[in-house]
């Protein structure tokens, strides 16, 4: 009888003071978020894209315009300018090539033709052109500047960055 006694008190008064307890210590508190746009998709209006500072930037939805397309083989991967298609190619002997990661918000950017320095402020002007964003924001994008060793050798390998950033290598 005092065995019943005590299990009984043990589920109706001590079990659900344990439940609660550990309810409001741990599980109240926690919050489950879907991340702020982490895949931009095509028909958004905008796109926010992280700045290195932890800051983040609200720019025109890039992905929508015409000489902006969809990697055939790559999910969320985009070709920005030129894309090597000749229905959106203005001109088929572009100085450069950018990528964008719509999941990661990554710029993969690619100087194809010499002079180089030419190809970098070509690049430079497209970007500037396509974000609308200043000098200062460019240069805390989540991106890479290079140059393939097909192009030239000695200077593949280096992340050159924006020639107006402090921490551009020149070319």
């Amino acid at each position: 009888m005092k065995f019943s006694l005590l299990l009984t008190l043990v589920f109706v008064f001590f079990l659900p003071i344990s439940i609660f307890v550990l309810y409001n210590t741990f599980i109240k508190n926690v919050s489950i978020t879907k991340p702020e746009n982490t895949i931009v998709l095509p028909g958004d209006d905008i796109v926010t894209l992280p700045l290195s500072g932890g800051e983040k930037i609200a720019v025109e939805n890039f992905l929508t315009l015409p000489e902006v397309s969809p990697d055939s083989y790559n999910e969320n991967l985009y070709s920005l300018g030129n894309t090597f298609n000749s229905a959106t190619q203005t001109t088929g002997d572009s100085p450069y090539l950018i990528t964008f990661d719509a999941e990661t918000k990554y710029f993969n950017i690619v100087l194809l033709k010499k002079p180089l320095a030419a190809s970098r402020l070509a690049t430079e002007a497209y970007m500037k052109q396509v974000l609308d964003i200043s000098e200062s924001q460019m240069c805390e994008l989540n991106y890479m500047l290079s140059v393939p060793g097909y192009v030239d050798e000695a200077a593949s390998s280096i992340d050159y960055r924006f020639s107006f950033c402090p921490d551009s290598v020149q070319l």
